[in-house]
C-alpha cells in the first residue's frame, strides 16, 4: 500500500512538472497585459501619424517574462509581404530598420521578473503606399555565457502573425456605387471639374451617395 501510495505522488508530481514546464517563460501580450496565444493572427487597419507626419501600423506587441526570474529575450520575424516601405522593430532597446522581405533576428537582452516591454514594431509604408505587410513573430528564452558572451537557444516561445493593412480609399467605395451614374465631380475647392484630376476628387452619384477618390496619374 505505501509503495502505491509513493507511486501516485511521484506521478502527481511529474504531471504538475510537466505541465510548468509547458508554460512559456516569455510570452506575447497586449498594452492591456492580455496575453496573445501562439498561433495568433492580429490584422492591424488603423494607421498612426507620427511627429513628422508620417503613417505607422503599429504591431501593438509587448513582450512579457512570466517567471519570477532574469530572463534573456529575443524575437526572430520573418517578413512575409512588404508591398513598399519599410519594417522597423526597436528591441530590445536599438531600432533596425529592414526594407526588403525577410527572415531576421533581433539582438538579446536581460529581462527582469515579470516584465513588460513594448517591442516597437512597426510598419512604415511609402506616401499612399497602400497594401499589406505581413510579418511572423516568435518570442524566445535564452541562456547566456558571461565568459564566452554567446547566448544559447533555451526556449521557443510563442509565434503571432501581424498583418498591417494600408487601405486605398479609392478601392473601399460603397458596393451600391458599382450600379451607380456619376452626376457630378468636384475638386477639393469646390470646383467642378469635367474629368478626373490627378489628386482628390469628390464625386456625386444619382443614388445620392458623395465619396472621395484618389487619382494618381
Amino acid at each position: 500500500m505505501k509503495k502505491v501510495f509513493t507511486s501516485v505522488l511521484m506521478l502527481l508530481f511529474a504531471a504538475n512538472f510537466a505541465f510548468a514546464d509547458n508554460e512559456p517563460t516569455v510570452q506575447f501580450v497586449d498594452k492591456d497585459g492580455k496575453v496573445v496565444a501562439d498561433g495568433t493572427t492580429v490584422n492591424v487597419a488603423e494607421g498612426e501619424k507620427d511627429a513628422f507626419g508620417e503613417v505607422m501600423f503599429k504591431t501593438g506587441l509587448y513582450v512579457k517574462v512570466a517567471t519570477e526570474e532574469n530572463v534573456h529575450v529575443g524575437i526572430d520575424y520573418d517578413i512575409k509581404s512588404l508591398p513598399n516601405g519599410a519594417f522597423q522593430i526597436c528591441f530590445p532597446q536599438n531600432c533596425v530598420m529592414k526594407e526588403e522581405a525577410g527572415q531576421y533576428s533581433t539582438e538579446k537582452g536581460s529581462f527582469g521578473p515579470t516584465e513588460k516591454k513594448d517591442i516597437q514594431a512597426e510598419w512604415i509604408p511609402d506616401e499612399d503606399g497602400f497594401g499589406t505587410c505581413t510579418v511572423e513573430l516568435q518570442v524566445n528564452a535564452y541562456t547566456y555565457n558571461a565568459l564566452t558572451k554567446v547566448y544559447t537557444l533555451a526556449e521557443s516561445g510563442p509565434k503571432v502573425t501581424v498583418n498591417m493593412i494600408y487601405k486605398d480609399p479609392a478601392s473601399v467605395d460603397n458596393i451600391e456605387n458599382d450600379q451607380a451614374k456619376e452626376i457630378d465631380r468636384f475638386n477639393l475647392s469646390g470646383q467642378r471639374i469635367n474629368e478626373g484630376q490627378k489628386g482628390v476628387n469628390i464625386v456625386k452619384y444619382d443614388n445620392g451617395k458623395t465619396i472621395k477618390k484618389v487619382k494618381r496619374f
